[in-house]
């Protein structure tokens, strides 16, 4: 997460990226709907804000997960996804972790995991991501106050 382009003030590493508590890069990903509106000067005013429609998913679990499918897990998410979600892949990203539930974190689609963290002897190996996310609602409140 580049901390000088959003204007925060956090650890960072040579290439200013916010760090996590094991000085580790904080990830993010935003949603590429609506044709990059959320990433676009002027995009979600443009698009209009009864258009926009993000579609980043969190889900308990990786298993099954197609698509917009939780498959087996629960959506923790809003039925139509989220704009923004931020996210730190734990103690263990030195060795990048091999469960599935920490893949799904890292494998550069729009679905990613979130439960309490779990041993490597769990169901879908070790977890200890940390996932975060902002609804689109939420998003829409904080520009509005900053104007």
């Amino acid at each position: 997460m580049p901390t000088a382009t959003l204007g925060i003030s956090a650890a960072t590493d040579n290439q200013g990226r916010a760090l996590d508590a094991w000085n580790n890069p904080i990830h993010y990903a935003v949603t590429k709907s609506n044709s990059k509106a959320y990433t676009t000067s002027n995009g979600m005013a443009d698009e209009g804000l009864e258009a926009l429609n993000p579609n980043l998913l969190v889900c308990s679990t990786a298993t099954g997960i197609s698509g917009a499918n939780c498959a087996a897990g629960k959506k923790l998410t809003a039925l139509s996804g989220v704009p923004v979600i931020l996210y730190s892949t734990g103690k263990n990203a030195a060795y990048g972790g091999t469960g599935l539930d920490e893949a799904e974190n890292n494998d550069n689609d729009r679905t990613f995991i979130n439960h309490e963290p779990r041993p490597s002897t769990a169901t879908n190996g070790e977890f200890d991501d940390i996932v975060t996310w902002v609804s689109n609602l939420t998003l829409l409140n904080r520009m509005v106050a900053a104007w």
